[in-house]
């Protein structure tokens, strides 16, 4: 295959490209993932400018298909595409809950938080948007509150109290989340005290 392509010109690649991902999305509509999957691997191996693009959409594929390792490695290639580039933290805030997503249907929860914690870092609505849908900004406050309990039985109580606070962005009425939130602050306030 790599030995056809490199025969073809940048325009002949682009046309080849732009026919594999219109195949792809016909067969996703279809539901013949499998289909889909090598009209994607086509267009990734094909394509020369908007490979993170492609690759994003291979990515939701895989994922359809519960390739969760492979759907990974895709989404972590598009993050250090773009990984420094300023012009596209909207894209990044996307990017990094995919991959939040990805490992969550990993069991994967704690780099999920950390995923989600990065897209709140770079833009806090786009997230709380982009969570709404998938997984859910209720469940994900659940995920939340278990990662912050985490934090908080290793001691990290300004860990705790900071991804409890994110956790109630997407999820105000959080008790469990509130409750911790209050116990992390008075042990980091006692705490300080105690150093005083």
């Amino acid at each position: 295959l790599e030995f056809v392509l490199k025969a073809l010109d940048g325009s002949q690649r682009d046309a080849l490209v732009t026919v594999s991902l219109k195949k792809a999305e016909v067969l996703t509509g279809l539901n013949d993932h499998e289909q889909a999957l090598c009209y994607l691997t086509l267009a990734v191996v094909a394509s020369q400018r908007s490979h993170a693009d492609v690759l994003r959409q291979r990515t939701k594929c895989l994922s359809r298909l519960q390739r969760y390792d492979q759907a990974l490695h895709d989404i972590n290639l598009v993050i250090r595409m773009n990984d420094g580039n300023k012009h596209t933290s909207q894209v990044l805030v996307s990017d990094y809950c995919w991959r939040g997503y990805i490992n969550l249907l990993r069991n994967k929860e704690h780099p999920a938080v950390v995923d989600y914690i990065l897209a709140f870092k770079t833009d806090r609505q786009k997230t709380v948007s982009l969570v709404t849908s998938r997984p859910g900004k209720s469940s994900l406050a659940q995920v939340f509150h278990r990662y912050a309990e985490h934090q908080y039985l290793r001691g990290k109580t300004e860990e705790t109290v900071a991804v409890c606070q994110l956790g109630l962005l997407l999820d105000g009425t959080n008790e469990k989340l509130r409750g911790l939130k209050i116990k992390a602050t008075r042990d980091q306030a006692h705490a300080q005290c105690t150093i005083l």
